[in-house]
């Protein structure tokens, strides 16, 4: 597979009340009225607004689900997030367009369902400040803010709002049809030979039953599956991608999916210090210790069988999830393939707690990517999109807050993206 992935960096989005969305230079103009037809020309979408929150701006998104980069498919087979814009042909190789520096990003509050895993949750998106530690607050976010129609499903609002969103990424994206740019990567596994062979293994929190799945993979749902090898470039067409039912820290994005930082620095060290191989997916969170032994041997045998030397694994998720990630360490320096794990650190509040939840003599290679457990105070911001008020922890019951003004919360999980899990964050470690 050869990818071209060409470039179109905005450095300007404004809004405008009518008219038609259009590109001049890097300038993107949106059309509110042509957005806001588009998304509620769903019947289960009631209504949409739409804003801009800058980077370094006092400004503050709730109910934050997704972030979406527009990406189009230019040249060669399927579509760019494919099942969702179009069919479910293999993607990764031709051309594709995308703009930078901008997201779709989608806003709305589920009704409160049911409590646990399959519920939606809270988050926060601040574009300045401590909070700001996504790689989202660093992108110009054009907000949909949709409210939903009453009497419908949550399975039929996550559809509808998940769908407005690629709809408008789409949009965005084909302004670059006619356009030109220089700045254009191209991505191809070509033979790097008498270069270390090296892996990546791409661990995923799923469930196996939930009205909404966490992950999908070309549109199918990622459930009870044994690992599987993918090309990296899918990755950057959107193949994998996660669902739209609300959000938090530990569940990165769609615009963090394609944009996803150990792949891209794989591939920059692909041929010159190393020899990249490919992803393994491996789904996490089995249920019973045995099952998830075996999905670590199979990922660990995959990668013997690609004639992997080294490999990096990452993971997403929680306590269950993250004894795979152990677990796959264990199993491949049992192989003789030397791994390098990357997680966040609990620790508790003050640090002072064990970091890790379960461990393996194996893992010897091990690179911290931050704490989830520290609390933080998100201070009071200019400006509020998406509501007035907010709900942080919709499980502790219904109470309110002033969404502009400032909260503290016990830990990252309410912020959007704010766990580090592929190295992009801004989180950093201090040795007392």
């Amino acid at each position: 597979m050869r990818l071209e992935l060409a470039t179109f960096p905005i450095t300007q989005v404004s809004i405008e009340p009518g008219g038609r969305t259009r590109l001049q230079d890097s300038h993107l103009y949106v059309s509110a009225s042509e957005i806001q037809a588009m998304v509620c020309s769903d019947v289960r979408l009631a209504s949409a607004k739409v804003d801009i929150a800058e980077p370094g701006e006092s400004a503050r998104i709730v109910h934050f689900c997704d972030a979406i980069e527009p990406r189009v498919k230019v040249a060669g087979s399927g579509v760019c997030y494919p099942s969702l814009t179009g069919g479910v042909e293999t993607v990764g190789s031709g051309r594709t367009h995308r703009l930078s520096g901008v997201a779709v990003t989608l806003s709305a509050e589920y009704p409160i369902k049911g409590s646990g895993v399959g519920a939606a949750f809270e988050a926060i998106l601040d574009m300045s400040g401590p909070a700001a530690v996504s790689p989202l607050s660093r992108v110009t976010n054009l907000v949909l803010s949709a409210k939903f129609t009453p009497g419908y499903e949550q399975t039929e609002y996550h559809e509808a709002l998940r769908t407005a969103g690629f709809r408008v990424a789409r949009l965005l994206a084909e302004l670059t049809l006619d356009k030109q740019t220089d700045q254009v990567q191209v991505y191809e596994l070509a033979p790097a030979a008498g270069l270390p062979k090296v892996v990546y293994i791409h661990e995923l929190l799923t469930h196996v039953s939930l009205s909404v799945p966490y992950l999908f993979w070309y549109g199918r749902a990622i459930t009870d599956w044994m690992p599987f090898w993918a090309h990296p470039n899918e990755f950057f067409d959107g193949a994998l991608l996660p669902n739209a039912l609300g959000a938090y820290a530990a569940k990165p994005s769609s615009w963090e999916h394609v944009n996803h930082p150990v792949i891209q620095r794989l591939y920059e060290q692909h041929g010159k210090t190393l020899d990249f191989v490919g992803v393994i997916v491996h789904r996490t969170r089995f249920e019973t210790f045995e099952e998830k032994q075996l999905s670590a041997n199979q990922a660990a045998k995959l990668a013997q069988l690609m004639g992997a030397q080294g490999a990096i694994t990452t993971w997403t998720g929680a306590g269950n999830a993250f004894i795979e990630g152990m677990l796959t360490t264990q199993a491949l320096e049992r192989l003789g393939i030397k791994a390098v794990f990357m997680t966040y650190e609990h620790g508790g509040k003050d640090g002072t707690e064990a970091p890790l939840m379960f461990t393996v003599p194996e893992a010897n290679a091990i690179v911290s990517l931050g704490s989830l457990d520290r609390p933080l105070r998100l201070p009071a911001v200019q400006r509020v999109i998406g509501d007035t008020t907010v709900n942080i922890d919709r499980e502790a019951g219904p109470e309110r807050v002033n969404a502009a003004s400032e909260i503290n919360v016990d830990w990252f999980l309410p912020i959007a993206s704010g766990l580090d899990h592929w190295g992009a964050g801004l989180q950093i470690c201090r040795a007392y």
